[in-house]
C-alpha cells in the first residue's frame, strides 16, 4: 500500500512538473501576446480648441516616454526608468510617419490603442498607453494634436525597437496585464464647478498619478484606482536616469509622512515648477507640470485632501546623493548636491543631453538665464525653476561643471 501511494504521489509530482514545465514554454514562445481588435467608426474634427488642448494634454501624458532628444520628435526611445526585472522596454514612434509612426492608424483604431494598449495589429503593448479614464472630448484632441503639423509630431524614418523581455515581463503580460476594455458608454468632463470632480480627473486621467504614488505597481486597480494598494500611500519604486532606486512620496495628508502640513501653495509650486516646499527639487521621474494651470492643481490638492489617509513613512534619500571623489570639481558636487544626475545622468546624458548645452546655450550668460528660469525660453519644459534654489554664487561652478562634460564627450 505504501508503495502505491508513494507510486502515486510521485505520478502526481510528475505531471505537476510537466505542466508547469509546458506552461512556462508557452509562456516564453507566446510572444508577442495578442489580443482582438475592436474597431469603432471614428473621424475626429480638427477645431482650433482641440489642437490647443492636445498639445497640453501630449506633453503631459506623452512627451516623458515618447520624446527623443536625437529626432527633437515624439519618434520613440529607451525608457529609463523601466523595472530592470522587465528588459529593455522602448516607447514607439507616434509621430506621423504613414509607415512607422501613427500615419497608418484611422481615427478610430487610434482610439483603440489609447483606450485599451492594443495596436491595430492585435499587439498588447502592456499597461502603458491606457487611459481608461479620459474624456472623450479630451482623447479627440489627442488625436487631433497627433494628426497635426506641430514639429513634435513631424513624420520621422524611425522604426519601433522592440521590447526585450524577460520572462517574468512575459509571465506579467499573460497572467496580470490585461487590454482594458473600450467604454460601453460616453466619458464627460468634469463639472468644472465642483473642484473635487476636476481633481479627480487630474489626478486619474490626466496625470495618473496614483499609479506611482500608491504602493506598488503589482497591486494596482487599473479600472478602480481607489483599490490600488496604498492608494496615494507613496512608497512604489521608481527608477531615476542614473538607476538609483527613487520611493514615490506619500500624498495623503498624513502630518508626519505625507503631505498634511503642505499648504496649498506650496503644493501648486511643486506641482508647476519643480520645487518642494522644503526647497529641493522634485526628482525624476517626477517632472513639473507647468501645464496645468493653478485651478487644476488646486483642484488635485482638494480631492488629495478626500483621500483615506495612510501613515507611510517612505524613506526619500534626498540627503544622499552620489559621493563625490576626492579630485571632484566644485560644479560636480553642485551637480550631485542639486541631483542634476537624477534627470541627467552621471555623465550628463539622461532625459537631455547636457553635452549639447552649447548649442542652444553658446555663452555662459544664456545658459545661466535658462538655468534660472527654464520656462521662459522653452514653453512646458520639464526643467525645475531654479532661481531662489542654487544659490547666486553656485551658478558659474554649476556651469563650468556642464561644460566640462561636452569637452569630456568631444575627446
Amino acid at each position: 500500500m505504501g508503495k502505491k501511494l508513494l507510486k502515486l504521489a510521485g505520478g502526481v509530482i510528475g505531471l505537476t512538473l510537466l505542466a508547469a514545465g509546458a506552461f512556462a514554454l508557452f509562456i516564453a514562445l507566446d510572444w508577442p501576446v495578442k489580443r482582438p481588435v475592436p474597431a469603432p467608426s471614428l473621424k475626429v474634427e480638427a477645431t482650433p480648441e482641440r489642437l490647443a488642448r492636445g498639445k497640453l494634454l501630449v506633453s503631459v501624458r506623452c512627451v516623458f516616454c515618447h520624446y527623443d532628444q536625437k529626432t527633437g520628435t515624439l519618434s520613440g526611445h529607451r525608457m529609463l526608468d523601466a523595472p530592470k526585472e522587465f528588459g529593455p522596454i522602448y516607447s514607439h514612434n507616434i509621430t506621423r510617419h504613414p509607415q512607422k509612426g501613427l500615419g497608418r492608424y484611422t481615427d478610430g483604431e487610434l482610439a483603440v490603442l489609447l483606450r485599451t494598449g492594443v495596436r491595430r495589429d492585435g499587439v498588447f503593448t502592456g499597461p502603458f498607453m491606457q487611459s481608461p479614464f479620459l474624456a472623450d472630448e479630451d482623447l479627440y484632441s489627442i488625436i487631433a494634436f497627433l494628426r497635426s503639423d506641430d514639429p513634435s509630431v513631424a513624420a520621422k524614418d524611425v522604426d519601433d525597437r522592440n521590447w526585450e523581455p524577460t520572462f517574468l515581463a512575459k509571465l506579467l503580460m499573460h497572467v496580470a496585464f490585461k487590454p482594458l476594455p473600450m467604454p460601453s458608454a460616453q466619458i464627460a468632463m468634469p463639472d468644472p464647478k465642483d473642484p473635487i470632480a476636476v481633481g479627480r480627473y487630474i489626478v486619474h486621467g490626466i496625470g495618473d498619478c496614483f499609479v506611482c504614488h500608491s504602493a506598488d505597481f503589482k497591486t494596482l486597480n487599473a479600472l478602480e484606482p481607489e483599490k490600488s494598494g496604498g492608494y496615494f500611500g507613496g512608497g512604489n519604486g521608481t527608477l531615476d536616469a542614473s538607476g538609483n532606486l527613487v520611493r514615490t512620496a506619500n500624498l495623503t495628508m498624513d502630518e508626519e509622512t505625507g503631505i498634511g502640513k503642505w499648504s496649498e501653495a506650496e503644493f501648486v509650486r511643486a506641482v508647476r515648477t519643480g520645487i518642494r516646499s522644503d526647497g529641493r527639487a522634485l526628482r525624476f521621474p517626477m517632472l513639473p507640470y507647468s501645464e496645468l494651470s493653478e485651478t487644476e492643481v488646486k483642484a488635485a490638492f482638494a480631492y488629495l485632501k478626500t483621500v483615506p489617509i495612510i501613515k507611510n513613512p517612505v524613506e526619500r534619500g534626498f540627503d544622499r546623493y552620489p559621493e563625490s571623489t576626492a579630485a571632484a570639481s566644485p560644479g560636480e558636487q553642485l551637480y550631485n548636491k542639486y541631483a542634476c544626475y537624477s534627470c541627467h545622468g552621471k555623465t550628463g546624458v539622461g532625459v537631455c543631453d547636457l553635452r549639447q548645452a552649447s548649442q542652444r546655450y553658446d555663452t555662459d550668460e544664456k545658459l545661466g538665464a535658462f538655468l534660472h528660469d527654464p520656462s521662459k525660453f522653452v514653453a512646458g519644459t520639464k526643467m525645475p525653476t531654479w532661481e531662489g534654489v542654487i544659490a547666486e554664487a553656485e551658478f558659474p561652478l554649476l556651469i563650468a561643471y556642464v561644460r566640462s562634460l561636452e569637452k569630456t564627450a568631444a575627446r
